[in-house]
């Protein structure tokens, strides 16, 4: 076992790690995720999709779909939404994962951003 697996795996020391987030099943190496927010692979480009230079990992996608939402506002914000929400197939999956990821986030933002994921949340609320 390496000495990683072995800190990770012991009480003292993975609490330690888990409370400076060094533990987390999103690691740089988790590129499988659902692709609820379309993207490309490419330069920056000022319209609804989301842009990495490279195949994101799970963590840099999710934080991204957030950080373009916080880009816009007000209306802006319901239509980047409903962009993403009517070319996903899955409805229900794709509000139940907008709550979700939401509700995690919003104490842990700044004001005015807080601001911005309520408007999404009320989006999201009033889909269901």
């Amino acid at each position: 076992m390496g000495l990683k697996k072995q800190l990770l795996s012991s009480i003292f020391f993975g609490s330690a790690i888990r409370d400076f987030g060094g533990r987390t099943v999103y690691t740089k190496a988790n590129k499988s995720f659902t692709t609820y927010f379309q993207y490309k692979i490419g330069p920056y480009q000022k319209d609804y999709l989301l842009y990495f230079p490279k195949q994101p990992f799970t963590r840099l996608y999710v934080n991204e779909i957030f950080n373009k939402l916080c880009e816009y506002d007000g209306y802006d914000i319901i239509k980047y939404l409903e962009f993403h929400y009517a070319a996903y197939e899955n409805k229900p999956d794709f509000l139940r994962f907008l709550r979700y990821e939401i509700s995690g986030r919003i104490n842990r933002v700044k004001k005015s951003w807080a601001l911005k994921l309520q408007s999404a949340l009320a989006w999201a609320s009033g889909k269901s």
